[in-house]
């Protein structure tokens, strides 16, 4: 008989555990969803835990953030250190896709961070999670040609047309510009150096002005009109979340990797 209602326990708090989470994870992603635009958003978040002994304590084995199809003016999650590191996650996964950061277009984003810490006593009252500590873990962001078109349209005013390729680990850039001592076209063949982690320069470049070589003043004024071609943080406002550490750019597609994590909000 014992056993039989040990059992029976087991089962009736493994159900309220699991409808807990379910309740957990959709008041959590309708929190998210509400600092996100878009008609066509889509925010989902999933947990798992490692048994009912750990969710009752606030030990979580993963949390998974989904997005996609919105649009952002800056990164949309921080850490609040001065909250309780009661609840732990062991993997907090985001997976963000087809959204707008600011004025550039991401196809996809991830990062696997490791040993988040949450309040544990604020989530049981009120249902939501605010993380009080964020680990780091692998990062990895995608962007395209046309989304790096549109960027450097709207982030340099002085550049009037512009067409880029990404082949070869470099970038090729083609406009017309009206810059400080002169109108022209141009067409620059660089390669993408990632500097300070957060900004991308072009070096090693070769360039046509009104189809001739350029003299070494007018490519100079040329190349500081366009460097950093991105800055993750000023351009993008990620506050530190991701730190570059290598690139690729093949087909169309730039690729960049590095380490992720979730920052505190400077501006608190």
């Amino acid at each position: 008989m014992i056993p039989l209602i040990l059992a029976g326990l087991g089962a009736i708090a493994g159900a309220t555990a699991d409808s807990l989470a379910e309740s957990f994870e959709r008041r959590a992603a309708r929190e998210l969803a509400t600092q996100l635009q878009g008609r066509e958003k889509r925010v989902w978040i999933q947990s798992e835990s490692g048994g009912i002994l750990d969710a009752a304590s606030g030990r979580l084995r993963k949390v998974t953030i989904s997005a996609e199809n919105f649009q952002v003016s800056g990164l949309p999650l921080f850490t609040e250190p001065e909250l309780a590191a009661t609840g732990r996650i062991g993997l907090l996964e985001l997976r963000l896709k087809d959204f707008e950061l600011r004025s550039l277009h991401v196809e996809e984003l991830t990062a696997d961070i490791s040993e988040c810490r949450f309040d544990f006593g604020f989530a049981k009252r009120e249902g939501k999670m605010r993380l009080s500590r964020a680990g780091t873990g692998p990062g990895y962001v995608r962007i395209n040609a046309a989304a790096l078109e549109r960027f450097i349209l709207h982030k340099f005013r002085e550049i009037k047309t512009v067409s880029v390729r990404l082949e070869n680990d470099k970038i090729y850039v083609e406009g017309t510009g009206e810059f400080m001592l002169f109108t022209t076209s141009f067409y620059v063949s660089s390669r993408l150096a990632v500097k300070n982690g957060v900004e991308l320069w072009l070096e090693d470049s070769w360039m046509l002005l009104d189809g001739s070589l350029p003299t070494a003043s007018a490519k100079t004024v040329l190349l500081q009109a366009l460097n950093p071609v991105l800055d993750i943080d000023a351009d993008l406002r990620l506050f530190g979340a991701f730190q570059i550490q290598s690139l690729r750019s093949k087909g169309g597609i730039l690729e960049l990797w590095g380490e992720s994590t979730v920052p505190a909000d400077p501006r608190r």
